[in-house]
């Protein structure tokens, strides 16, 4: 017998787990094994545990609550012995995280749009928005676009452009909104600790970032919530210095934007250019581009200095203006 996730299989530390209470996994212990336990226990549930535990790969006192709270929400408990759950990692458990993380690696692809960490070929600046699209656009009362921004530290550490991501997009944002009355008002949310940098395309590392983000700050649904975590280009871990940020609106949540921390676009859209995606479902997909010649904030450009007068409108009637 042995497991069959991507994320466990072939690992012997667990397979031996999975067979032998001699090899249950417990607090104390140490190593790439429980290095998986970490991520599958993110991934699943959003489990918070504390960096010194992720970085060395230590099955500490946040580990164990983790796995407790697992085991407690699904009732995994030997009931030969056990009148509770603990909060060890034996058979039952490692096969219930090894079924579990099976079915989330076969997910569908999360819906999602991208916006890649160069532009296009760039063009010519256009003309400065007049008047009467002003008047078209914004025919109500002026919106305030709120934005809850979280930065995610994985093992203790920010991706090198987290800081001026969640500092200096805001200001370019309200630069392009100002003609149209808006603005964004930016909540600075508590930062989340994951234990890994999610990769383009893994629905479950997305939902589970998406989870833990939830778990140190409950709430906020009037606000498009922002993480800004970095990506990884494959499973060992190396940077990825492609893919500038998704929106993902995925059952079971609000639509949420997640901006790789190891990218930095030179115009500084990238908030506005998601905020445009998550306005509307109708705009969340690459197809809804407008086209790299154009300057417009909501293409791939390598210098977006505009906001269309349509896309303004779909902002003032997004879930999170008021």
């Amino acid at each position: 017998m042995a497991l069959t996730s991507k994320l466990f299989r072939g690992d012997a530390a667990l397979d031996a787990c999975l067979t032998k209470d001699s090899a249950h996994v417990l607090q104390g212990a140490r190593g790439p094994h429980v290095e998986k336990i970490h991520r599958a226990l993110a991934t699943l549930d959003g489990a918070i545990i504390a960096p010194a535990e992720t970085a060395k790969a230590t099955y500490g006192k946040t580990t164990a609550a983790a796995v407790l709270a697992y085991k407690t929400q699904r009732g995994i408990i030997n009931r030969s012995y056990q009148q509770t759950a603990d909060n060890i990692v034996g058979k039952m458990t490692i096969a219930s995280l090894d079924k579990e993380m099976l079915e989330e690696e076969r997910r569908p692809t999360m819906n999602c749009c991208t916006d890649p960490a160069r532009g296009g070929k760039g063009g010519k600046s256009q003309l400065p928005v007049t008047e009467a699209a002003v008047r078209e656009a914004t025919p109500g009362r002026p919106a305030i676009l709120s934005a809850l921004v979280q930065l995610v530290r994985v093992k203790d550490k920010l991706g090198p452009h987290a800081f001026t991501l969640a500092n200096e997009t805001a200001p370019r944002a309200n630069q392009l909104l100002q003609p149209f009355g808006m603005r964004v008002a930016r909540i600075v949310g508590f930062s989340v600790d994951f234990p890994f940098k999610v990769k383009y395309g893994e629905t479950s590392d997305f939902v589970g970032l998406r989870k833990a983000a939830e778990k140190a700050m409950p709430g906020f649904k009037p606000a498009l919530r922002v993480l800004i975590c970095p990506f990884r280009s494959n499973e060992r871990g190396d940077d990825d210095l492609t893919n500038n940020a998704v929106s993902i609106d995925e059952p079971g949540f609000d639509r949420f934007v997640v901006f790789n921390a190891n990218t930095l676009r030179a115009d500084r859209g990238t908030l506005l250019h998601e905020m445009i995606h998550c306005s509307s479902p109708l705009l969340m997909s690459d197809a809804a581009h407008d086209p790299d010649q154009s300057d417009s904030i909501f293409s791939w450009n390598s210098n977006r200095t505009r906001l269309r007068p349509e896309h303004a409108r779909a902002l003032q009637g997004a879930p999170f203006a008021g």
